[in-house]
């Protein structure tokens, strides 16, 4: 764990002072599983990834591992119960991608859903952090030319990010 968070800081760094935020093509799949063994959630909960692309994924490595992490570590953090489940889909559209993670979860009251992707908002005073997570997501998915939306339904929250395949540009 150690030597693959040196190496995300490397990259990090790099792509920071990179004045054209270069693109790498992603391993969807592995990325993924990187996020899940960084996090380390309960042996109780499941985590599925589901990969159907077939054509190569280009973007900006970085920004979209943060976007995946926290979403990923949001759907352990607010799983509902000790058994819960976590599933990451990655599906080709005509421009890029679409991610989808979806989970078990405690939900997101729908009056409350226009307002979760602004700065400081938390969804109860009793949640740790900051409110900055989704506010943070939102503004690296704007950056990375894509659209992110959430479904909520009786059980859980499903979120889809659309992004483009910097390839196709």
């Amino acid at each position: 764990m150690t030597r693959d968070l040196s190496q995300r800081v490397e990259k990090i760094i790099r792509e920071y002072y990179d004045p054209n935020h270069s693109t790498d093509q992603i391993n969807l799949s592995k990325m993924t599983q990187s996020i899940i063994d960084q996090i380390r959630p309960p042996d109780e909960m499941s985590i599925e990834i589901s990969d159907n692309t077939e054509i190569p994924f280009f973007s900006h490595y970085n920004r979209l591992y943060s976007v995946l992490q926290n979403l990923i570590d949001n759907s352990v953090k607010y799983r509902s119960g000790n058994m819960g489940f976590v599933n990451v889909q990655f599906d080709d559209v005509v421009e890029g991608i679409v991610i989808t993670v979806a989970d078990n979860g405690i939900g997101i009251p729908e009056p409350l859903q226009q307002k979760i992707f602004h700065e400081g908002f938390r969804l109860s005073q009793n949640n740790h952090g900051y409110g900055l997570g989704l506010y943070l997501i939102k503004n690296l998915v704007d950056e990375l030319g894509g659209k992110i939306e959430l479904e909520n339904s009786s059980v859980g929250t499903t979120f889809y990010v659309k992004l483009p395949n910097t390839n196709l540009q």
